[in-house]
């Protein structure tokens, strides 16, 4: 609670439009625009440095993972420190004089407010998801229940509910998870963003895959291909889907995807994997199986495997 009550306790104590124009100039500028890019470069990493064992369902989601706390941790650490500083002296909690005249709904929704520096606001999320990114999980609990409290019916309490669904998730806490989750696909003034929508799909699919609901999974995970903007990840759960339909025994589907992983052009390990699962669910036998995989041995490490035009899934 001291972590929270010392990033809250300094702010200024003007509250201006000029003041407010300066603020969130500056903190967008000088703090919050670095740690979001540090953020990013953090994930980034970790999707470039995470070696997958591909014998296993890969993991839906990266943070919260052990392999990817240590490799994030520079640039979330970075993340966090700007984050703060940005808190510290930009943060303005002061209620602003109020006008004379007749109050509208918006006017006394904006007098309301308990932060009116928008950058400083979202410094608590990316706080929260900097901190769940390291494995700091119970930091990261108070810095999201911080923007429940204090910024309801805003953006960013949404996705804090959400952040707060994935580290029940990691918890083992799935009623408090699916309890989350339900209120927010039920709630109206939920976000309608690609970002939002990945976002929780992606959650609902980790959900069902801790608790190796496969088949619920699915869906969730064709949602999370469809919105997300990182290829990244788009490789990733396109995998997982051709996995578990691999697993389920549904050829063509599984080899469908398989090859839609290919056409991605993923990392050497990745491509290698795949084709070897092609030819698991190809009709290839004798002469024709044993140049395939020759081809496959003899593939440079450092070159992604070319496409062949003779596999086709086994039907059964």
């Amino acid at each position: 609670m001291l972590f929270l009550v010392g990033m809250a306790s300094c702010s200024s104590k003007k509250n201006t439009t000029a003041s407010r124009a300066y603020h969130n100039i500056t903190a967008y500028y000088n703090y919050y625009h670095n740690a979001r890019s540090s953020y990013k470069s953090g994930i980034k990493r970790a999707e470039t440095d995470y070696k997958y064992n591909y014998t296993l369902t890969l993991p839906m989601l990266l943070e919260g993972n052990e392999q990817t706390a240590g490799t994030v941790s520079g640039d979330m650490d970075r993340a966090i420190n700007k984050c703060t500083a940005l808190i510290h002296r930009h943060s303005i909690t002061v209620k602003p004089q109020r006008k004379k005249g007749l109050i509208t709904g918006k006017d006394k929704a904006f007098y309301n407010q308990t932060e009116f520096i928008k950058w400083a606001r979202e410094s608590w999320l990316l706080v929260g998801k900097s901190l769940t990114w390291k494995g700091d999980f119970e930091k990261a609990r108070l810095s999201f229940d911080y923007v429940l409290i204090q910024f309801p019916n805003t953006t960013i309490w949404f996705e804090a509910q959400i952040w707060l669904a994935r580290l029940s998730i990691i918890a083992g806490d799935y009623i408090d998870a699916k309890d989350r989750l339900q209120s927010i696909s039920k709630n109206r003034k939920r976000p309608t963003t690609k970002a939002f929508k990945h976002l929780v799909a992606s959650t609902w699919a980790f959900y069902h895959l801790k608790q190796r609901n496969n088949n619920e999974a699915i869906p969730y995970i064709k949602t999370a291909i469809a919105h997300t903007k990182r290829k990244a990840e788009r490789l990733r759960y396109t995998y997982i889907l051709a996995q578990l339909q691999h697993q389920a025994g549904n050829t063509t589907e599984a080899y469908e995807h398989y090859r839609k992983v290919i056409r991605m052009n993923p990392p050497y390990e990745m491509a290698f994997s795949v084709r070897i699962k092609m030819l698991a669910l190809s009709n290839l036998q004798g002469a024709s199986l044993k140049k395939e995989l020759l081809k496959l041995a003899n593939d440079s490490k450092k070159q992604g495997l070319p496409g062949s035009t003779i596999l086709h899934p086994r039907k059964h």
